[in-house]
């Protein structure tokens, strides 16, 4: 329990005394078996519940292992497998698969993090140093107007948006074998919306506070 506790563990199993025997107890007697038999031939499990998908998932391997273990005896001992499946039976998914891993559900959710977030930091600091540096007044001083800087500012950042968009994408398909199921120039399209948008606030953002201090 120590070890949950300094995370060095997700999990540990508690087999009670005289587990299997009271297990084989358990099967021979089924409804009839004493309430001893059934408390003793349980396996307590206690799990670090702090992460919500690793505990998910650590309890659906554990009831798959078990099940898996239950029809493998079954057949080994000649018996029915029908009788011993739940009632509960989920068919092919609508989207995704059974067997999603943690680092195929949480890829899509930081990708699009970094493709808005990037660009938003990048958007607002880069207009905020060429402001300090006196970059703006000298460019102003030419008869640039702000909306040219505006464009200029957001064409560049589109440039690296796309270059951004492209390596990231290639990194998760290639090192990371994460599959995009469906077009890519779609999943390339979202991840560029997402970053347009993370400009346009950035810029806006930045803008707005840079205004009150440097009087924008």
């Amino acid at each position: 329990m120590n070890d949950i506790r300094l995370t060095k563990l997700w999990g540990v199993m508690i087999f009670s005394a005289n587990f299997t025997e009271n297990l084989k107890d358990r099967f021979l007697f089924g409804v009839y078996a004493g309430e001893d038999n059934l408390k003793q031939s349980r396996v307590t499990f206690h799990l670090d519940m702090s992460s919500k998908q690793v505990g998910l998932q650590i309890q659906k391997n554990l009831y798959s292992s078990l099940q898996d273990f239950m029809f493998s005896l079954a057949r080994a001992c000649k018996v029915d497998t029908n009788g011993m499946d739940t009632p509960l039976h989920f068919d092919t998914p609508v989207y995704g698969n059974n067997d999603t891993n943690f680092t195929e559900f949480i890829a899509p959710g930081v990708l699009l993090s970094l493709l808005f977030f990037f660009p938003l930091c990048s958007a607002g600091v880069s207009m905020i140093t060429e402001k300090k540096s006196g970059a703006m007044e000298r460019t102003m001083v030419t008869g640039v107007t702000h909306l040219d800087l505006m464009i200029s500012h957001f064409l560049t950042q589109i440039v690296l948006l796309i270059c951004q968009a492209a390596f990231s994408f290639a990194i998760m398909i290639s090192v990371f074998k994460i599959q995009v199921h469906g077009s890519i120039v779609l999943a390339l399209a979202l991840g560029m919306e997402i970053g347009i948008s993370g400009i346009s606030f950035g810029m806006t953002k930045f803008i707005k506070l840079a205004k009150n201090q440097f009087e924008l």
